[in-house]
């Protein structure tokens, strides 16, 4: 049974979210256990990624993908790893398949991952049962000090 987070701020985001086709469930394994460091690289991948699917329009207009997600402990060496939801605007011009290459070539150049440790620091899927992914994701988020709930 999957665990359903009844947290406010959690049911709000959840109702806000609209179903479509273009949500992709995206992994990330960090190599560091630096929470400041392990975030500022999650914004650097949203940024890029950004630039890279919607172009002027990011840069020019600021419209940019909704990204969000939690930041968990466990996983590679025990270190942090992220699981985001993406929505892929309708006009975005590249394949499910380029932004899968993008995202998961960006992540290794950041995290300096070498030998068979890089092929397991990105998952990236279409998001098929929306709501049980957003449960998924935001499971550990919690009213406290530690919020690991993030808006990219």
């Amino acid at each position: 049974m999957t665990y359903i987070n009844t947290e406010p701020r959690v049911q709000a985001l959840k109702q806000l979210l609209t179903l479509d086709d273009n949500w992709f469930f995206l992994t990330v394994n960090g190599i560091t256990n630096s929470r400041y460091r392990f975030e500022e690289d999650l914004l650097k991948i949203a940024q890029w990624t950004n630039r890279y699917c919607l172009g002027r329009s990011y840069l020019q207009k600021n419209k940019t993908m909704r990204i969000f997600g939690s930041v968990e402990v466990g996983g590679l060496q025990e270190g942090l790893h992220a699981h985001l939801l993406i929505n892929k605007p309708e006009d975005v011009r590249r394949s499910d398949q380029e932004l899968n290459n993008f995202i998961r070539t960006r992540w290794l150049k950041l995290s300096g991952a070498k030998g068979r440790v890089a092929g397991n620091l990105v998952h990236f899927e279409k998001a098929r049962d929306f709501q049980s992914v957003c449960d998924y994701i935001m499971k550990t988020v919690r009213s406290s000090q530690n919020d690991t709930l993030l808006y990219i």
